[in-house]
């Protein structure tokens, strides 16, 4: 950092960030120089927040997904994982290919994730996999909430298959023992899988099944099926505890459904008593938007919607007092 910091020092930083960097993120980095030039007594050079541009994410339409759902499937026709000993190094992969593509996009996971799942800890008879670690794993279970994938049948076939060949395969270590995804053949033939296995393996379905306006990546998985969460119900919660956001405005990214459509669904009876006071009830959003219930931005607007009412009714009162 120079000596003397300049308007044009400012200006030339900004214009780097413009260059390299969407206007989202720069929303972040403009706040933190800002705070920084205020310390400095150099309020005069303070940036002007960039306009936030909302953006749209890459998700399948309902027959991409369908056809994607239905090529996964089929990579395992015509085989049977029981016949182990006859089974070929690539048939095998197949195996691991279905289930790896079936849990990112069915079960709304993170890639992340994948490499770490335990055999142990897959429980066919409660339809669930327990996560020991994820991106939010620990203020899941501060929450009271389980980190856990619910199992569907599809899933289930593809994983009891997939364990009938990973229990006759060796791990290359002890520590790589207790994974439930590792590679059955290959070089890599007992290790782990990692980000770039799940990757390549999504993304080859996605081209297998004809899929050309987008690139099945898992994330693209991941959003397609929290988008189908959010278009089935104006109720929030359901996606966020379908993804395992902590925060209800991650989930929100991937809504489609306009703010008034939750705003109506959170005023009904069916979520929340509207037999309240105005100040009790704009206490419980309050407390619902802070642990992340509701989204912040519907959160503003039922209390703006709510402070209005009651003005609304105060001056209504007030002139039946007058008459």
């Amino acid at each position: 950092m120079p000596s003397v910091l300049t308007k044009r020092d400012i200006e030339n930083w900004e214009d780097y960030c413009y260059s390299n960097y969407e206007n989202n993120g720069n929303v972040a980095r403009f706040l933190s120089v800002n705070k920084l030039l205020e310390y400095l007594g150099k309020e005069d050079l303070k940036l002007k927040s960039p306009y936030i541009i909302e953006k749209t994410y890459d998700t399948l339409t309902e027959q991409e997904r369908q056809s994607y759902i239905e090529t996964a499937n089929a990579l395992t026709d015509g085989t049977n994982s029981n016949n182990f000993e006859t089974l070929k190094p690539k048939q095998m992969t197949k195996f691991l290919d279905k289930a790896i593509v079936l849990i990112s996009a069915l079960l709304e996971s993170r890639p992340s994730e994948l490499p770490e799942l335990e055999t142990n800890l897959v429980e066919f008879g409660r339809h669930r996999i327990t996560l020991k670690t994820s991106k939010t794993h620990d203020e899941i279970i501060f929450k009271g909430m389980k980190d856990e994938y619910q199992l569907m049948p599809v899933v289930i076939e593809a994983l009891k298959d997939w364990l009938y060949i990973r229990k006759r395969i060796p791990a290359n270590s002890p520590e790589n023992e207790k994974y439930l995804f590792i590679h059955p053949s290959g070089k890599y033939k007992g290790e782990k899988i990692g980000y770039s296995k799940i990757l390549k393996t999504c993304k080859e379905v996605g081209i297998k099944a004809g899929i050309k306006a987008v690139i099945t990546t898992p994330y693209c998985l991941k959003r397609t099926e929290i988008s189908r969460d959010c278009d089935r119900t104006n109720n929030p919660r359901i996606p966020q505890i379908r993804a395992r956001h902590t925060n209800i405005n991650s989930t929100m990214r991937y809504n489609k459904r306009k703010t008034r459509d939750v705003i109506e669904y959170i005023n009904s009876e069916r979520y929340g008593d509207t037999t309240l006071t105005v100040k009790s009830r704009l206490q419980k959003l309050a407390e619902k938007a802070v642990t992340g219930e509701i989204p912040f931005e519907t959160w503003q607007q039922l209390r703006a919607d709510l402070m209005i009412a009651e003005v609304e009714k105060k001056k209504e009162h007030d002139l039946i007092g007058y008459g």
